[in-house]
């Protein structure tokens, strides 16, 4: 048994050496229920993926399933960090320090929770931050908990001394030593208010004419490149793509130059030609798209007769509403990419990008 716990002894500060020679320029700002170093709750997964490009840290993983439910998890193994984001609105929820290698201050307290030199102990944290309401052991690991944080301490040698919550909190090990503090995760408040996603409404009338509403915003396929920038603000980003229109015989015609103004934040990029509003295409972006942390969640709605369509569902129920209005959309056409194929459906006015899972991928619309 003494073999074993040596041997798990030798493991746990060789974790704290490589983490520590990793991170070796980082201190944690601890801010409970608000964020932890440069990470603030409710932070955008893609403003956050920009931040991880920004800082080349060239180990970071997006973790995700095939479920469209299913959160987020961006892993950030130098950092000693994982970030979770909310599936729905891909806002950020919880922080997870769980290499406990890394500098950790209070600044509230001005004093650091993690020092640079020894990790924090129950004892430690009980005495910077007060007395709270006994946790829960999982997996051999004690959950100490106050608002807006929460510790995890190793008690797997600890035996039955957590098992009695009308007993007094043990502040050490039965040997007496420390009960040390392995990990520790910033949440958000339980009375948070949830923030609302962008809301986007394309509309298609009978006679053609296409516009779009995005939080009080107002623009429409035929207006002005100018009046698009006046009403939805500078874009993240202006792309000019170049191409050769169609032609039959005789001297080709000048390419033609189209202005792509991307809106990061609304989910939207606004095709103009000639100065003029010619596309807008709406990116789903869910947790299953290929261009996840590309554009930031938007809730897209889709109008067209006067029947709203909510462009979240799955691609089943997209179509019988296009179809209750539109009648049948047009052959699906095959585009292939890497190892799985998009498809490509057309109504009038709108045409649809479809994942291999039968999620929208994006939808453009013209006049």
């Amino acid at each position: 048994m003494r073999g074993a716990a040596l041997i798990k002894s030798i493991y746990l500060k060789a974790i704290f050496f490589v983490h520590k020679k990793m991170a070796d320029n980082t201190t944690y700002d601890m801010r409970p229920g608000v964020g932890l170093g440069p990470f603030t709750l409710n932070d955008t997964l893609n403003d956050t993926i920009a931040f991880v490009r920004r800082e080349k840290l060239p180990d970071a993983q997006i973790q995700r399933g095939e479920d469209p439910s299913a959160n987020i998890v961006l892993l950030l193994p130098s950092l000693g960090l994982k970030l979770f984001f909310l599936a729905d609105t891909q806002l950020l929820f919880m922080i997870d320090l769980f290499a406990i290698a890394v500098p950790v201050t209070y600044t509230s307290k001005a004093t650091h929770v993690v020092s640079p030199t020894r990790q924090a102990a129950l004892a430690d944290v009980i005495g910077l931050l007060g007395p709270t309401v006994p946790g829960t052991v999982v997996r051999g690991m004690y959950q100490h908990r106050y608002p807006g944080v929460e510790f995890q301490f190793d008690v797997s040698e600890a035996g039955s001394a957590f098992d009695d919550p009308a007993r007094a909190l043990p502040l050490t090990l039965p040997n007496g030593g420390p009960i040390m503090l392995r990990s520790l995760q910033i949440v958000t408040p339980t009375d948070a208010v949830a923030r609302a996603l962008p809301q986007l409404n394309i509309t298609i009338t009978d006679d053609g004419h296409v516009s779009a509403t995005i939080d009080g915003k107002d623009i429409a396929i035929g207006d002005p490149a100018q009046r698009a920038v006046e009403a939805l603000g500078p874009p993240t980003a202006v792309d000019r793509r170049r191409h050769n229109p169609l032609h039959l015989a005789g001297p080709a015609p000048p390419s033609v130059s189209d202005m792509v103004l991307t809106y990061t934040e609304l989910g939207l990029d606004v095709v103009v030609a000639g100065g003029v509003v010619r596309k807008l295409v709406h990116h789903r972006n869910d947790v299953t798209s290929p261009s996840l942390g590309q554009y930031d969640a938007v809730a897209g709605h889709l109008n067209v007769s006067g029947i709203s369509i909510a462009l979240d569902g799955p691609w089943e129920s997209i179509t019988a509403a296009m179809e209750g209005v539109s009648g049948p959309g047009s052959d699906t056409v095959v585009i292939p990419d890497g190892p799985e194929n998009l498809r490509l459906v057309g109504w009038p006015h709108a045409a649809f990008v479809v994942l291999p899972n039968d999620r929208l991928l994006c939808v453009t619309v013209v006049g």
